[in-house]
């Protein structure tokens, strides 16, 4: 490894064990760190609930964040201020008081995994550092505002009239947020020495000339199937993987489970749509619905990926790239996106998977990759062989150690 490089993490979250994407994305980032030398990672979380977990060569320090204002306190300042909601609401003081505590003179470089962590204790550090876009704020809202009301198929006119007017509200606010994600994001950029996007596409859209891609990866746990037969053809099952707390995945789950599902029944009567994340309560009302299946967190995705015929990704609004994409690559799954849903990937369409935008399209090419058995076994085929070349988490994390050394030890 030639000289020990010691490096300061400042992130908002403790990523182990890693449970949903950017846990995961976080966790790689940490690990690749700490095969440059030891990491202090100053956790803003503060729980402590996990520390244990942390690898060898990564001491944590908790730094817990004050509760979020209410809308009495953030409301005025956010009026008065050039931030987005987010950064108004929060308070990381006691991380700022725990950072000037440390000898930071002794770190080669320092990362932070979020404007948020950046824009509180930034100006506290001295010497080389980097920051993560894992997702362009400006645009995850402005997707999220595009997308329109999100309701359940089973909602009455009152419930759909008071969604309509919460978007309304809500739409007010983000109009103005994304313009100051933007400023907040360029900003900060211009503050630091390099800024990690996931994906090619990424780099236009920033706006930021320091910018390195760093894509995100998956780890295999287990030997995956082979998915070039279907398991039944009586009974395909469509894979929906995703945090359920996530708006565009919430949106997602029921555009599907509403409007494509039916239309795949008429020519797969037997077809079953499987949905499998945490805070499943947002969807869970869909599980009324034939064929439909609300499985919820489980403490391993090998069961569910092996009963899988076919991985959907749904997703019609949001930024960054998908690890659910990746993940089925990995697990040798074929594949249907919308092309929200798998951009920053380097898939191609009918080579990687099946991309299609509209319902009827969606059903039609799901129904495809049930049926064509020569498709299916091309697509596993081309995905799992991307996935070997580009998406591995340990060239990864190779990648983020060079670049921090690259920071540490800059030519002269």
């Amino acid at each position: 490894m030639g000289a020990s490089r010691r490096t300061l993490v400042i992130a908002e979250a403790h990523p182990w064990p890693p449970r949903d994407g950017y846990k995961l994305r976080l966790a790689n980032l940490i690990e690749g760190l700490a095969a440059e030398g030891p990491v202090d990672f100053v956790c803003l979380d503060g729980s402590g609930r996990y520390r244990d977990a942390a690898p060898d060569g990564v001491t944590v320090i908790d730094a817990p964040e004050r509760p979020e204002l209410g809308a009495k306190a953030w409301l005025p300042r956010w009026l008065r201020s050039s931030d987005p909601r987010r950064l108004v609401r929060r308070d990381f003081s006691v991380a700022r008081q725990v950072i000037s505590t440390l000898d930071l003179g002794a770190y080669d470089v320092t990362f932070f995994s979020h404007v948020d962590s950046w824009q509180q204790t930034g100006d506290l550090i001295p010497g080389p550092s980097f920051l993560d876009f894992d997702n362009l704020e400006n645009l995850a809202l402005r997707g999220i505002r595009m997308l329109g009301p999100v309701t359940a198929p089973d909602d009455g006119v009152p419930q759909r009239a008071m969604a309509g007017l919460r978007w309304v509200v809500a739409s007010t606010f983000n109009r103005i947020d994304e313009r100051r994600w933007d400023v907040a994001q360029r900003r900060s950029a211009g503050m630091v020495d390099r800024v990690l996007v996931c994906s090619a596409i990424d780099v236009e859209r920033s706006g930021c000339p320091n910018v390195v891609v760093i894509p995100n990866g998956y780890t295999r746990s287990w030997e995956p199937g082979d998915h070039a037969a279907v398991i039944d053809p009586q009974r395909p099952v469509f894979l929906f993987v995703g945090l359920l707390g996530y708006a565009p995945n919430i949106d997602a789950v029921r555009w599907f489970a509403s409007d494509v599902l039916p239309l795949i029944r008429r020519q797969l009567p037997g077809a079953e749509f499987r949905v499998v994340g945490r805070h499943c309560e947002s969807v869970e009302s869909l599980g009324a619905l034939a064929g439909v299946t609300i499985v919820g967190a489980v403490d391993s995705l090998q069961a569910e990926t092996e009963r899988a015929d076919v991985s959907v990704v749904p997703i019609r609004s949001g930024a960054g790239t998908r690890l659910k994409v990746v993940e089925a690559m990995a697990n040798r799954l074929p594949m249907v996106s919308t092309t929200v849903g798998c951009e920053g990937i380097d898939v191609v369409d009918g080579t990687h998977l099946l991309i299609a935008d509209d319902a009827e399209t969606f059903a039609g090419a799901c129904v495809r990759a049930v049926t064509d058995r020569d498709a299916r076994t091309a697509m596993i085929e081309a995905s799992e062989q991307l996935y070997e070349r580009q998406y591995q988490w340990s060239a990864i994390r190779a990648k983020v150690a060079a670049l921090a050394r690259s920071l540490a030890d800059p030519p002269a």
